[in-house]
């Protein structure tokens, strides 16, 4: 069960985070569950694409993954400010890969989650 916290009148924003290598699933799965439990989704090619674009034309010298791991950080960034224009239950689809790797990523990443959405942060995904 999957509920959003309301605060006074206003609706404190619930994040699903759903990480995974390439070609895993993440996006059909967080489709399905968009249908299900009436969410938004954002995914990070989608909402950084044109950054992506931008940092080729200007470093023809490098390969798409080359300007990936060169622009990590402002992407994931981009990714935590979208979210935070959503109201109710938003799914964000990445890879995740550091988070899922290190436990100080993952706290870094939810706490750019909380700190955009000024929204608290409730339990520990990892437990």
């Amino acid at each position: 069960m999957i509920t959003t916290l309301s605060v006074g009148d206003s609706i404190v924003p619930t994040f699903i985070l759903i990480g995974g290598a390439a070609g895993t699933g993440k996006t059909t799965l967080a489709a399905a569950l968009a249908v299900n439990i009436g969410a938004d989704t954002i995914d990070l090619d989608e909402v950084t694409a044109p950054l992506v674009r931008a940092y080729l034309a200007a470093h023809p010298e490098c390969s798409e993954a080359q300007a990936l791991l060169a622009l990590r950080d402002e992407r994931y960034a981009l990714l935590a400010e979208a979210a935070a224009h959503h109201r109710g239950t938003t799914i964000a689809v990445a890879p995740f890969s550091r988070e899922l790797a290190s436990r100080a990523d993952d706290q870094r990443t939810l706490a750019g989650f909380a700190h955009r959405t000024a929204g608290p942060t409730v339990g520990d995904p990892l437990g």
